[in-house]
């Protein structure tokens, strides 16, 4: 397929950029492709594959609104039964035959005499599009500890997300540095195999069970409501300090059932309030650390000697180290040049940090579209907000080709909206003054999270309105 003459270009292959491809289809808009740097589709399901990797979310919930009757064999699917599945839809739905794999995108410029964007790949490709939607997510761009001698390290290195599943574990004295939301999956598998494992842990977490969400005798649309309520009662409560309160008791409680050892309960009592980090969710975590081969250190790494990990307290050797240490998700379009109306790099625009209105749409940058944006960010399922996203850009699409005109977003309209989001996010429990965390970029400002519920956000997101845009007539030549 070679098309360089488009209506719309989406970045990115993943359950976004897949969903755009479906609606853009429903639509009735055919002449756009989808570039996508991997071989295959699936974004971080296809790159996250560690021992233990797997959903979170109940897949009741975790599934497109318009394929959500797919038989999952349990309520939290593995990474590479995700995986398939977006794969399947892709196929299902005709949206593979839009995707042009192998195609890592570098700069997105917009031409203002011509009125649209173009679009250059690494290999020198152009790609001309009156619409460009970077759907390229926050979680891709690993965050590696800088820990002196790490580099030096004579045995296996690999952070989670670039997995070497050709090196075998079994056996190995293995180190795993971190203790968030892949570690708590990572570490239950690799102690059943690992010679000794040792886990640090810089911040202990909440790390909550799973609830059991099967109920396969309930009608799936009853099933996938009642686990929506669940998710937004919690929401609705996160920024309600006297529910973070009681929360956290009945953690304690839980905590004190599971690890009966108070020295070790001691290292694994967060120290923050609940609702300020991301709340983890695992039933293997707890029973992991108390195995007779693993061992929890809560003091900092200075430094590493040889194969030799050192704590203030402590020379750990390992054969292997595994990065459990996420991503840097403030990081918005990470190695992705983006310039608009007038010369203006993206990246410079948020200087001061990222902004967007509903996350999605910037001033100076007409008919780019984002998903996953600034400020988007949930408790719940983040596929539910994707998919809110994804139908407003395909009304703004649609208005700009009915109306031949190009769409900016009104800089008073982005200003207004970020500057609401900015106080409720300043006067919540993710703020600074309750405890650090992966939301807050590097001039303290929270810009990946939303303060609200999801239902929330599909309000503000169901009706694409015009008059919040400055309208370019006419728009340029059609494209071919």
């Amino acid at each position: 397929m070679t098309v360089t003459k488009l209506n719309v270009l989406v970045v990115g292959a993943g359950f976004c950029g897949v969903a755009m491809g479906h609606h853009l289809l429903k639509a009735g808009i055919s002449n756009f492709v989808i570039l996508e740097r991997a071989k295959g589709v699936g974004g971080v399901w296809r790159d996250n594959t560690y021992p233990g990797a797997a959903c979170d979310v109940p897949a009741a919930l975790y599934s497109y609104s318009f394929e959500a009757g797919h038989s999952w064999s349990s309520s939290y699917p593995s990474q590479n039964e995700i995986l398939e599945y977006i794969e399947e839809v892709a196929r299902k739905y005709g949206v593979d035959q839009y995707i042009l794999f192998g195609r890592t995108v570098r700069s997105l410029a917009y031409s203002e005499s011509d009125g649209y964007w173009i679009v250059t790949t690494s290999a020198g490709e152009k790609f001309y599009a009156d619409t460009v939607v970077p759907a390229i997510g926050i979680f891709n761009d690993p965050q590696i500890p800088q820990i002196a001698g790490l580099d030096s390290f004579p045995g296996a290195i690999f952070h989670s997300a670039r997995w070497d599943s050709s090196y075998s574990l079994d056996g190995k004295d293995v180190a795993v540095i971190g203790s968030g939301a892949s570690a708590v999956q990572i570490v239950p598998r690799l102690a059943e195999v690992a010679r000794t494992l040792t886990v640090f842990q810089r911040t202990a977490h909440y790390v909550m069970p799973k609830g059991d969400f099967s109920c396969e005798d309930v009608p799936l649309p009853r099933r996938r409501q009642a686990i929506f309520d669940k998710f937004e009662a919690v929401a609705a409560q996160k920024n309600d300090l006297s529910s973070s309160r009681l929360g956290r008791q009945g953690f304690l409680n839980y905590l004190a059932f599971q690890v009966t050892d108070p020295a070790l309960r001691a290292i694994l009592t967060p120290k923050f309030e609940l609702g300020c980090k991301r709340t983890l969710f695992s039933n293997d975590w707890y029973p992991s650390l108390q195995r007779k081969n693993v061992r929890l250190v809560d003091s900092e790494i200075s430094g590493i000697d040889g194969d030799t990990i050192v704590t203030a307290d402590s020379r750990i050797q390992a054969d292997v180290i595994v990065c459990a240490t996420g991503f840097k998700p403030s990081h918005f379009m990470a190695g992705l040049s983006i310039t608009g109306a007038g010369g203006t790099a993206l990246h410079e625009a948020w200087c001061d940090g990222a902004e967007a209105y509903l996350g999605i749409a910037v001033p100076g940058f007409p008919d780019l579209f984002m998903t996953y944006g600034p400020n988007t960010n949930v408790a719940g399922s983040q596929l539910y907000i994707l998919e809110c996203q994804v139908r407003y850009i395909v009304q703004a699409i649609l208005y700009a080709h009915e109306n031949q005109c190009s769409l900016e977003v009104k800089r008073d309209v982005k200003e207004s909206y970020c500057s609401s989001i900015g106080e409720r996010l300043e006067s919540s429990l993710m703020s600074r003054r309750y405890c650090t965390n992966y939301y807050t970029d590097r001039n303290g400002r929270i810009t990946t999270n939303f303060p609200g519920t999801s239902t929330e956000y599909f309000k503000l997101t169901e009706r694409f309105d015009p008059d919040e845009y400055i309208k370019v007539l006419p728009k340029r030549h059609d494209r071919t």
